[in-house]
């Protein structure tokens, strides 16, 4: 019988003092962030387009690893951490 597996996504838009970015970055946890300014985030449209921005690269990491037979083997051993509940 095959393994079924379980989507977890979690969205965090907090205030901070952060140089605003033009672009997702990747942070030491593996994840992505992306850092708007006071006027994006009073656009819905804005934030909406970061958000996509934002959580693009781990869907597409987490699409490709969900291909495989074996889903962790291709993945940095970091990110295998993060999606095998060791490090969260």
């Amino acid at each position: 019988m095959a393994n079924n597996y379980k989507v977890k996504v979690q969205i965090d838009i907090v205030e901070c003092t952060d140089t605003v970015t033009d672009a997702p970055n990747r942070t030491s946890s593996g994840a992505f962030e992306y850092v708007m300014s006071a006027e994006q985030a009073h656009s819905i449209d804005a934030c909406e387009q970061i958000l996509l921005q934002t959580a693009n690269p781990q869907r597409r990491t987490v699409c490709t690893v969900c291909r495989f037979r074996r889903p962790f083997r291709h993945v940095r051993p970091v990110l295998r951490r993060r999606y095998d509940g060791s490090t969260l």
